[in-house]
């Protein structure tokens, strides 16, 4: 669903991006309140998909028509939404047919945000100390009250971004050392019914003169090659499912699985057998040849 934005001919500018074809909104369209739409790159595409250039078609919004002035150029997009699904038209024809929302106070039509450019990033904390007393003066906040607004640099946003990218990734890190654990404890279990069962086996392998090394690396090697086996599994399913991100997406998403992905899987992989392969490995070196080859 495309999003419609009301706004002013600085929002252009302070987002640093450009018409691709014909204008963004002017001063003249904000105090005449017309009827005049710029469209993103997706809504234009999804409207005209016959037409490359679709400045003076008209476009409807709730029943109204409003005349398509400019198309926007290819902003991108991000985990977050895709900035080219936007439309704008003239903040006064927002606020009176769409937004209706007006301060209690004064009766005045209100705004969810304001967008401000800094000429330099050493400015930006002296301009947020600046609109932060200048909104409490036009709200009327006292000195003891808290703030009824929020105001948001781009260094906050990338901290907060950062913070959430942080919290997933303890988070997935624990649901993978919860996995890593179970299934180390089903390879030992495995490893220690195998023991079991092949007692016999390791009593005559003793009797012919295999060492207890010999057997250690024996249960060792097995236990290795069975994880190694299901990281190789689990890595070819995961580079199939990685595969199938783009075709389902239409191609906003690419997911790339590098080759030091693949060698830190089945490497953690062959770990886990090793480390979870001690313990049955030592319980095989460790059995007496007699008692084995007596084992029914």
């Amino acid at each position: 669903v495309t999003v419609i934005l009301g706004t002013t001919p600085g929002y252009a500018p302070a987002r640093n991006w450009r018409p691709l074809y014909g204008s963004f909104l002017e001063e003249g369209h904000i105090l005449n309140r017309s009827r005049v739409i710029v469209l993103g790159l997706t809504p234009a595409r999804r409207l005209f998909p016959d037409v490359a250039n679709p400045i003076g078609r008209t476009v409807r919004i709730n029943g109204v028509p409003f005349r398509v002035i400019g198309v926007m150029s290819d902003k991108g997009g991000s985990a977050f939404g895709d900035y080219n699904d936007l439309a704008f038209i003239p903040l006064t024809v927002a606020q009176e047919m769409l937004y209706d929302a007006r301060d209690p106070r004064t009766g005045e039509p209100l705004v969810t945000g304001i967008m401000l450019q800094a000429a330099r990033a050493e400015y930006t904390d002296a301009i947020v100390r600046a609109i932060t007393e200048t909104l409490r003066e036009q709200h009327r906040i006292r000195f003891q009250d808290e703030d009824d607004f929020a105001v948001l640099t781009q260094f906050e946003l990338v901290s907060i971004f950062g913070q959430i990218s942080s919290v997933l990734t303890v988070f997935l890190g624990a649901l993978g050392a919860i996995s890593l654990l179970v299934g180390g404890i089903g390879i030992m279990n495995i490893m220690l019914v195998s023991v079991t069962e092949r007692t016999r086996e390791i009593g005559l392998r003793k009797a012919v003169g295999a060492r207890r090394r010999d057997i250690m690396i024996q249960f060792l090697t097995e236990a290795v090659l069975i994880t190694l086996m299901g990281g190789a599994m689990g890595t070819a399913a995961g580079m199939a499912l990685a595969s199938l991100i783009g075709p389902l997406s239409q191609g906003e998403v690419q997911a790339v699985v590098g080759m030091d992905t693949v060698i830190l899987a089945v490497g953690v992989s062959a770990a886990v057998g090793l480390f979870f392969g001690l313990y049955p490995a030592w319980r095989a070196a460790r059995l007496d040849p007699i008692v084995a080859l007596r084992y029914e």
